[in-house]
């Protein structure tokens, strides 16, 4: 029990039992600063107003920190009107950031090349001032407006791992090794990982007619 509410910077433990586990557990964490974002951009590539898609690139600028190991989580999403539920943007893993340093093609094999979300290191772009993270983006909606929203949060490195080895462990091929699932708990299994508030960007968005471009 506790009512202490930490702040960016500061090394958090939890600690845990019960009566069904009397044996106490742990796990420490550092909570992570939010991400340093800048302007949003959207250009065209191909959209139809029949089918109900829009496809475009959009970019992001991302300062990051020099010398310090960060961590990064993005998705995106189109809100229509009044209606709460967002439809999720999936987009292509094609910026270099998303590579954190790995070999050509090792990134499609690991998250399957395109998904709703990702999570990378700084590896890349340590210290990069307004990089333009790049991200070819499909959405499908209906009607004909809606505003699209990036997300990014800075997450903590326990937490990173421990979703980098469950997207490995969901990739893992039927012969190959067992993923061991990263946790940070001492005296159980688990995982104490913290995020930063997220940072919102968004612009509306007006698709235009099929196979017109144009750029915003």
């Amino acid at each position: 029990e506790g009512t202490v509410r930490p702040s960016a910077g500061d090394k958090v433990t939890i600690r845990a039992r019960s009566d069904e586990f009397p044996q106490w557990t742990s796990g420490t964490t550092t909570i992570p600063y939010q991400p340093n974002v800048g302007k949003l951009s959207i250009s065209e590539s191909n959209s139809s107003e029949e089918e109900g898609y829009d496809v475009m690139t959009i970019r992001m600028e991302l300062s990051d920190p020099e010398g310090v190991a960060d961590y990064y989580f993005v998705r995106g999403m189109a809100i229509q009107g009044d209606n709460p539920y967002a439809n999720p943007g999936f987009f292509d893993y094609t910026d270099i950031a998303f590579r954190e340093g790995r070999t050509e093609g090792l990134l499609d094999e690991l998250l399957g090349g395109f998904g709703d979300h990702a999570i990378f290191a700084d590896a890349i772009i340590d210290g990069e001032q307004n990089y333009p993270l790049t991200m070819e983006c499909e959405i499908y909606y209906s009607g004909e407006s809606y505003t699209y929203q990036v997300e990014c949060r800075q997450i903590d490195e326990h937490l990173y791992k421990y979703w980098r080895s469950m997207n490995l462990a969901d990739n893992a091929t039927l012969f190959g090794e067992p993923v061991q699932i990263h946790t940070n708990v001492e005296g159980g299994l688990g995982i104490v990982g913290a995020q930063s508030a997220s940072v919102v960007r968004q612009k509306k968005r007006t698709p235009p007619m099929a196979n017109n471009t144009r750029a915003l």
